[in-house]
């Protein structure tokens, strides 16, 4: 395989450990991972790989040939970091050509499909493609499933509308979870179907609900999934609460208790709540909650009585919820090698007057940390600023992240510098990038 080096100056590749560096073992040459960062220009994306076990070393350009008259747009690396999936693009217009790769820049198959956000399951056998369509001014989303061992691909026949973010792969890859609304009825209801990766069939379950659930999480045991009520695209403010939803009863069990229902008084004077959450199962009983917002008011903003933010343990058996922390804990991530150990982002925010005078939330700290979990407590054990683009490397060797960006919300983007925390020494290796343009994270990639 032909590769291109990228030469970056050694004196901006700096490592930056408590001790003094000492050159490369056989231990740290043997590492067998890179971390994937794309480089986005105007002309297209370049990617390129680190390796943390050797800081010093210079960045590689991975090549990834295209289909001529077309232009690389986004990577999207597996879990087992075994495959890549491209986007090429000839113009903003156009549909986008699918290009799966193998780890060593082989090109494997090629989709046609017009995909939006592929999700690869946990172990990296399936692939998830959901489908745009539209004819004229309707639209409606499909999906199809690629099963990379056997070469095949499932097309799913249902003409649900399915949603693109609302759909999840158990820890275990041997469940499907996929939500839609279904409005063959007045009003419409929520469907559930949860398909046996084994077989692919489904079994439905159906509420009245008509809203669109999101952020579906499967608990360990496969019996409960964790999902945010609603979701309605483009709309500012809503009514959003953390529920579970129980297969073995099929019952709805409201979980956060932010927001209560209100009245039509309240919604004609435009008054709601807006909250955002996210979660983690700690184990079939137990659902860790991040949650911020308050009332809003259209043109002004957040209420600084009702605003408020803070992490929350719940016992869903119990039925009961213990703080866990003042503070937003947040982006939570397992070590591949130690399910004991766990990452995540602690957050600090205030509201703020926006050019437009209304309240908004902004963040104002941010810090990785890394900590055991006993089955009844957190107990920390590292924690550095940053914490954006985390992601552990597939042998939880290296846990990668990113600092957060002064003055944004978001994680993505602009990015010169990519650190990386040893989790056998628990120090943290810093790596500058010298690539112009918008630098990101992708993924862990296996080197043959």
């Amino acid at each position: 395989m032909r590769r291109q080096m990228l030469m970056i100056c050694c004196l901006c590749a700096v490592l930056l450990v408590v001790g003094i560096h000492t050159p490369p073992t056989s231990a740290q040459t043997d590492f067998r991972y890179r971390l994937a960062y794309v480089t986005q220009a105007v002309q297209g994306i370049t990617l390129h790989v680190l390796n943390p076990a050797d800081p010093l070393a210079p960045a590689e350009i991975i090549p990834l040939p295209t289909t001529e008259g077309k232009r690389l747009y986004g990577v999207n690396v597996s879990p087992d970091g075994q495959w890549m999936l491209a986007t090429m693009k000839s113009g903003d217009e156009d549909p986008p050509l699918l290009r799966l790769y193998t780890s060593d820049m082989q090109a494997h198959r090629d989709f046609n499909l017009g995909n939006m956000a592929p999700s690869w399951s946990p172990d990296s056998h399936w692939l998830m493609l959901p489908i745009y369509n539209w004819a004229g001014s309707l639209y409606w989303f499909t999906l199809s499933v690629y099963d990379l061992q056997t070469d095949t691909l499932l097309n799913f026949t249902n003409s649900d509308e399915h949603y693109p973010y609302s759909y999840a792969w158990s820890d275990d890859s041997t469940r499907l979870a996929v939500v839609s609304r279904v409005c063959d009825t007045v009003p419409c209801y929520t469907q559930l179907e949860i398909y046996d990766t084994a077989t692919w069939e489904a079994t439905v379950y159906t509420n009245p609900a008509p809203s669109t659930l999101c952020r579906l999480v499967w608990s360990p045991d496969n019996q409960s999934l964790a999902f945010n009520y609603s979701c309605e695209v483009g709309v500012s403010q809503w009514i959003t609460d953390v529920f579970v939803w129980s297969l073995p009863q099929d019952t709805w069990i409201p979980v956060s208790h932010r927001t209560q229902p209100l009245t039509d008084d309240e919604f004609i004077t435009n008054l709601s709540y807006s909250f955002d959450h996210t979660y983690l199962w700690l184990n079939p009983e137990t659902l860790l909650t991040a949650s911020i917002g308050g009332r809003y008011r259209e043109g002004g903003g957040y209420e600084d009585a009702t605003f408020s933010y803070d992490t929350r343990i719940y016992n869903i058996t119990r039925g009961t919820d213990e703080l866990l922390d003042p503070r937003i804990l947040t982006d939570w991530q397992v070590s591949p090698a130690n399910p004991h150990l766990y990452s995540y982002r602690r957050e600090s925010y205030e509201l703020y007057d926006s050019e437009s005078s209304m309240r908004l939330w902004r963040l104002t700290a941010s810090q990785v940390e890394i900590a055991t979990y006993d089955g009844t407590a957190f107990s920390p054990i590292y924690s550095t600023d940053g914490g954006c683009n985390m992601e552990w490397s597939p042998d939880g060797r290296y846990l990668a992240h990113t600092d957060v960006h002064e003055g944004f919300l978001f994680c993505r983007g602009g990015n010169k510098t990519i650190k990386f925390i040893d989790s056998a020494t628990m120090t943290n290796i810093s790596i500058s990038l010298e690539e112009s343009g918008e630098n990101y994270p992708i993924g862990w990639l296996f080197m043959p």
